[in-house]
């Protein structure tokens, strides 16, 4: 059940969600990345989350309503004060490097969120300075395998695709050699790793993840090697300061997909009390 239902919710987004519609009328993602517009419910522009929130990690993994806002994809989530991403607000970000550019800064506050840095120049991934104490609350808290997978598909969808691949590859250099992340397994292969769109990146990722697996056992690789020579990441864009279907329900996760998008609309007082029931 779990596998058939990460395949659908996987296939559906990398489909392009078919038969959805673009509604012309809705622009809220797409004011709030702007800064004309505040999250809700916690009433803060995308600026001050930049600015204010970095490194605050008891606020990032207690408050839920921002996440949606953050990341935006094309699938309701249950605060419904944050609105699906429409294809045209997609395309704007898309073709707007500034606005790309402030995508990339949540990208890489989350990242930090979660014990890893990103490399500017190449657009890889590694471990933080502080890691461990990150490593462990990644590891205890399953409402945040949802959270990655939603930033995962935002990513994809406004041009930032190039950015999956050397994250998906750190996290399986984390599950399969230094196993810090072995919490996070079930996930990657069922949910994060189908997020990928591009047949090559796929090609990429399965022929690195067979050799991480094979030097693993101390044995010789079984299948052929692929002639293709692996290209360096280059990112879309510098980040330099500015010039549904069925989701990861599992018996673990189940409580903690309503922890990250039913109580997105609780005050934060509610939401601990709640959020320590789900983790």
């Amino acid at each position: 059940m779990y596998r058939r239902g990460a395949a659908l919710d996987t296939q559906a987004y990398r489909n392009g969600y078919p038969g959805k519609k673009d509604d012309m009328t809705k622009n809220k993602n797409l004011d709030f990345y702007r800064g004309d517009i505040v999250c809700v419910p916690d009433r803060v522009t995308i600026e001050e989350i930049h600015e204010d929130w970095w490194g605050q990690y008891r606020k990032l993994e207690w408050n839920h309503g921002y996440i949606q806002w953050l990341f935006p994809i094309r699938e309701q989530g249950l605060n419904f004060r944050a609105d699906e991403l429409q294809l045209h607000e997609a395309r704007s970000i898309a073709e707007d490097p500034k606005l790309q550019r402030k995508i990339l800064k949540s990208y890489e506050m989350m990242l930090d969120f979660y014990g890893m840095q990103l490399d500017r120049k190449t657009g890889e991934v590694c471990k933080s300075d502080g890691y461990a104490e990150r490593y462990y609350n990644l590891s205890t808290s399953g409402h945040n395998f949802l959270r990655i997978t939603r930033i995962l598909k935002c990513l994809g969808e406004v041009g930032l695709e190039s950015y999956k691949l050397p994250w998906l590859k750190h996290f399986y250099r984390e599950v399969l050699v230094t196993k810090d992340l072995k919490a996070v397994e079930s996930s990657l292969r069922g949910y994060w790793a189908g997020t990928l769109r591009n047949p090559s990146d796929v090609d990429e990722l399965d022929a690195y993840v067979a050799e991480l697996t094979t030097a693993r056992k101390g044995k010789k690789p079984c299948t052929k090697k692929s002639s293709r020579v692996a290209r360096p990441v280059k990112p879309s864009l510098s980040l330099e300061p500015e010039d549904t279907l069925d989701t990861e329900v599992t018996e673990d996760t189940l409580v903690t997909e309503v922890a990250e998008d039913t109580l997105d609309t609780l005050d934060t007082e509610v939401t601990e009390k709640i959020s320590s029931l789900a983790d």
